[in-house]
């Protein structure tokens, strides 16, 4: 009998998940049948560009957006950008990679466009997830993904008085940011992440004075138009601006929040409580029900498959069968493409071989994860959710140690020899990401990226092309040094 697998959502999450388990042996000899429900009329998720809205954006990219990272970086280690793509591409690009994807591995035929999951819901009597869909069909599915991304619900914070300021226009989230343009004389920019700092650059250029708020900054002026400000704590009607250290700052004409997101599942609202977890008391982790916490999903094996109370003590209440339903691609501050595909591989062998993990040993996950932020100066239970799925600042290898664990996992029988390593150049490139970033803006500023990317990604070995780029860029230390490697033809 057939397994059946739903996926939600047809982002890279999804995509990566849809393509792992199709290399499977069990869908090879037709063993499962997977189908990938995407509410868009095209894949990408936030990579597939949706024009500005008054309603909430389906996707948050301001027009000058690149990536974060260098693509030989951020991509699937089964699939590379192509030859001469830019080191930091635009978003159009990354959407036409994921359609590539898409096609080079033939998964079009799985996936149902136009089609959103309005409720998940799983049906003791038949031991089946009951799937909701927009076309007024339902479905059922042995095993359920959840692979719809978490950049759709803008996070506004409760600071006060900054409802009267979005009810006025006087300020707004990054989500409907799309280009500089005059917000008056004085502007704030709220948040430290790519987008406050992106926003922070083009905005400089369109007012007097620019306020760069960044919790935990000092106060200080930049320059004579950008000022940086700790985190704000007050907004006054008169257009003051108060911050945490106490300083104001007068008449500021409008503000726009890089606050971040929230994670939303509205589809899974009988299986997820939104709300903190009880506190775990007397050394119990394991809540009753799964919760999303804004944060985070808790408590979830490795980021992936949910652990509840009543899974640990095999009562046969619980409200699904542990590894049954699964997540991918929540965590944060790190490397996602190659993680999501790293983290189905792992779902693939539980779904194989639902006995290869059992409740006794993802809880000792569970107290592994409690220990390591405990080590790591968490005390507040709420602060344990925050960063549940966050790879904490100052720690680059926790997310390469991650990706190895799920593959020797994947590949039981390959020791540490199994396929996919994180490759030895990876955390170099990583740590080294905001420099490379930098000289290559002033590359494209210059003209000369073209002659840098002449060539490069052609040969038999791509991607010791595009390292030797990265290496090449790295030692540069100044300006005066950015000269064009040899051409990948001569080689």
């Amino acid at each position: 009998m057939k397994l059946s697998i739903c996926i939600i959502g047809g982002g890279a999450g999804g995509l990566a998940a849809l393509k792992v388990l199709k290399e499977s042996e069990e869908y090879e000899r037709g063993l499962w049948d997977i189908t990938v429900y995407e509410a868009r009329d095209d894949i990408g998720g936030i990579w597939y560009v949706f024009s500005n809205s008054t309603t909430t954006p389906l996707t948050p990219l301001y027009d000058s957006l690149t990536t974060n990272l260098p693509h030989p970086l951020m991509a699937f280690q089964s699939h590379h950008f192509p030859p001469e793509t830019p080191l930091f591409p635009r978003a159009s690009v990354v959407l036409e990679y994921l359609k590539s994807y898409a096609s080079t591995f033939d998964l079009y035929p799985h996936i149902r466009l136009k089609t959103a999951v309005r409720n998940v819901r799983w049906v003791k009597e038949t031991s089946k997830f009951e799937v909701e869909l927009s076309d007024g069909l339902t479905r059922s599915f042995d095993k359920v993904i959840v692979a719809n991304g978490h950049y759709s619900l803008p996070y506004f914070p409760p600071t006060p008085g900054l409802d009267k300021w979005l009810s006025a226009g006087k300020a707004m989230h990054s989500a409907w940011y799309r280009r500089a343009s005059d917000h008056g004389r004085t502007v704030l920019v709220a948040g430290g992440g790519p987008s406050g700092r992106d926003i922070t650059l083009e905005m400089k250029n369109r007012c007097t004075i620019l306020i760069h708020s960044i919790p935990g900054s000092p106060s200080k002026d930049l320059d004579s138009v950008v000022k940086l400000r700790p985190a704000v704590t007050a907004f006054s009607d008169d257009g003051t601006v108060t911050f945490e250290d106490g300083s104001t700052y007068p008449n500021v004409d409008f503000a726009i929040l890089g606050t971040g997101y929230q994670f939303s599942f509205p589809f899974l609202s009988s299986l997820l409580d939104d709300s903190l977890p009880p506190a775990p008391s007397e050394g119990k982790l394991l809540p009753d029900h799964l919760h999303n916490t804004r944060y985070s999903i808790y408590p979830l094996h490795h980021h992936i498959f949910p652990l509840l109370s009543s899974h640990l003590a095999d009562t046969h209440d619980a409200p699904f069968p542990f590894g049954s339903l699964a997540f991918v691609g929540l965590s944060v501050r790190v490397i996602i493409l190659p993680i999501e595909e790293c983290q189905t591989r792992f779902i693939s062998r539980v779904f194989r071989d639902p006995t290869s993990i059992t409740p006794k040993a993802a809880y000792r996950d569970i107290q592994d994860r409690y220990r390591e932020l405990s080590e790591r100066g968490i005390s507040m239970h709420k602060d344990y959710m925050k960063n549940w799925h966050r790879n904490m600042s100052g720690t680059e290898t926790e997310q390469f140690a991650y990706r190895d664990q799920l593959l020797r996992f994947a590949y039981p029988d390959h020791m540490d020899d199994f396929p996919y390593k994180v490759e030895p150049w990876a955390p170099w490139a990583n740590n080294d990401t905001l420099s490379l970033r930098a000289k290559w803006e002033h590359l494209e500023k210059t003209g000369e990226d073209k002659e840098w990317l002449k060539g490069v990604g052609y040969g038999d070995d791509p991607i010791s092309e595009w390292v030797e780029l990265m290496k090449k860029l790295a030692q540069s230390t100044t300006e005066l040094d950015l000269k064009p490697p040899p051409s990948s033809e001569t080689l």
